[in-house]
């Protein structure tokens, strides 16, 4: 009996391996093959202005696009294109990935020390330049920042700068041209206007500010009046008309 059993058991053990390394060998290629299946062969860019290069792609290339996250594709292209406003990312299997985006126009130059930041809406550094700009307003801050300190991509972190931002992108909605804006401190945003100005504060809410501003500028349109300066600092507006 004991000769019987051992090439059983030899034979019990042989066909263990083989079915073993046959998985091996099946997982292996199954992976091969989905990792080769899904790898990202194309890129398409769908954009506003074919004349701005969309930087960070290359880095997509050869990635499994099924594993690859919609927010970390994102967080790549904003890094590396500064002027993006927005990307949609669109997944095209098995290997085509499409990217719609959309760019933030500069409307405004901060002078700093050593030259000027231009802005986003949103206070983001679209780009950072030497010689003053001529078509866009600048906004001339009371303490200068430093030209070196900050990056194209960041964002100016400051309450006055970001509130200056919201109410000259207001008035150019109101059909207002803003020639510079100047800011003395929290309780002195200035937008001058080529032959008027307006004045803000950020110790005031910002919505009613916005509020007085539009209906103020509506009603001197229905009237056919227009005004020298507007004050928006107190609680109710000082107006002095043309």
């Amino acid at each position: 009996m004991p000769q019987d059993q051992s090439p059983r058991k030899s034979s019990k053990v042989n066909w263990t391996s083989v079915f073993f390394f046959l998985t091996l060998i099946i997982t292996v290629t199954a992976l091969y093959f989905f990792s080769q299946r899904f790898t990202i062969k194309k890129i398409e860019i769908s954009s506003p202005d074919l004349r701005l290069k969309l930087l960070g792609t290359e880095n997509f290339y050869d990635k499994n696009l099924f594993f690859l996250k919609n927010e970390e594709i994102k967080k790549v292209l904003i890094e590396a294109n500064p002027q993006l406003k927005e990307v949609r990312v669109e997944k095209i299997y098995p290997d085509d990935l499409r990217l719609t985006v959309s760019y933030d126009q500069s409307i405004s130059a901060l002078a700093v020390d050593q030259g000027y930041f231009l802005l986003s809406p949103q206070a983001r550094i679209i780009s950072k330049i030497k010689q003053k700009p001529l078509s866009i307003p600048v906004i001339n801050y009371y303490q200068k920042l430093h030209y070196t300190s900050y990056q194209t991509g960041d964002e100016i972190d400051l309450k006055d700068i970001a509130t200056a931002l919201f109410f000259l992108q207001k008035t150019q909605d109101l059909g207002l041209k803003t020639v510079s804006i100047d800011i003395n401190g929290f309780n002195m945003i200035r937008l001058q206007l080529a032959n008027k100005m307006i004045l803000f504060t950020t110790e005031k809410s910002i919505q009613d500010q916005n509020y007085q501003l539009e209906t103020l500028i509506r009603q001197f349109k229905v009237e056919g009046r227009d005004f020298k300066s507007l004050d928006f600092r107190f609680d109710k507006p000082i107006v002095i008309l043309q």
